[in-house]
């Protein structure tokens, strides 16, 4: 039976860094048994972490799980369906030998990369869906405890947008209005090392740049200006705003934008995790 397999990937950035402290770090977040809130009565938590054996790499990948449920307070009014009341305090005695349960659990996958410090995530699990919004939701309040952020600092939480985002971005003809937001980048490439640079020295933390046009002109995109963009939306957001070949005008925005792929397998050949890591290497190759 052919299914889906659907993912999504998340930059983290930390400074200092290294693989093994990134891997150090998901582990700390794994030992805080921490549920997150994620929006109404949505909560999640991670619950494993384990390290994947078969991978060359000297600080090994991990993989863990997401529960995804809904939450409830025990102690509010129950309704009893067939009374059409609320549950007296006789029926509700059944109830507190389940206080542990949660119900509408759905499990997801991640694998962090530590090298690339990625994590790619599964999207789609059993036609629930884990979105782009909660999954950097989730990882962002997860990593950023207080208790971890004493020892790991501040941890930056990307999602990835699509790669012909960015590409309309610097193509656009006529672009008005540019927005950058850069967290300080992991510096893997030399352009982002001349950001990391500066902003150590200026002791910044995050950059927040706005362009316009100045009158009757469009914004002129140089190798520099082309590089910054490239970076902010890796490690932060870009948005424009301007006018396209015919003329109509348009907002281009990397937030509106998530990375997303899908694939599908055949259960009788591959099982789940398989499928999942499997186009989780095929995607990676692709941030590389």
């Amino acid at each position: 039976m052919k299914k889906k397999v659907q993912v999504g990937v998340i930059n983290v950035t930390m400074h200092p860094h290294s693989p093994k402290r990134y891997v150090e770090l998901f582990r700390s977040a794994r030992a805080q048994n921490m549920a997150i809130h994620l929006q109404g009565t949505s909560w999640a938590e991670l619950a494993d972490v384990h390290e994947v054996s078969k991978s060359d790499a000297e600080v090994k990948p991990i993989y863990g799980e997401i529960y995804k449920y809904t939450n409830f307070d025990p102690k509010a009014d129950w309704y009893n369906k067939d009374t059409k009341q609320h549950a007296t305090e006789e029926e509700l005695e059944d109830t507190k030998q389940i206080d542990h349960l949660r119900p509408e659990s759905t499990r997801f996958t991640f694998i962090f990369y530590p090298d690339e410090h990625l994590i790619v995530y599964s999207q789609y699990e059993k036609s629930k869906n884990f979105t782009p919004n909660l999954a950097t939701e989730f990882f962002n309040a997860l990593l950023n405890l207080s208790q971890l952020q004493e020892i790991y600092g501040e941890i930056n939480v990307t999602h990835q947008p699509e790669e012909n985002a960015v590409t309309e971005i610097i193509k656009l003809p006529s672009k008005r209005k540019l927005e950058m937001t850069i967290t300080r980048p992991n510096a893997l490439k030399s352009a982002e090392q001349k950001y990391l640079k500066k902003m150590k020295k200026r002791k910044v933390q995050k950059i927040k740049e706005e362009l316009t046009a100045d009158s009757d002109n469009a914004i002129e995109v140089d190798d520099e200006l082309k590089d910054a963009i490239k970076i902010a939306a890796k490690y932060g957001n870009v948005k424009t705003s301007g006018k396209n070949d015919q003329g109509e005008r348009v907002t281009i925005d990397t937030n509106d934008t998530p990375f997303s792929a899908k694939d599908f397998y055949d259960d009788k050949h591959h099982t789940a995790m398989e499928a999942f890591r499997m186009l989780a290497e095929t995607v990676l190759d692709q941030f590389r």
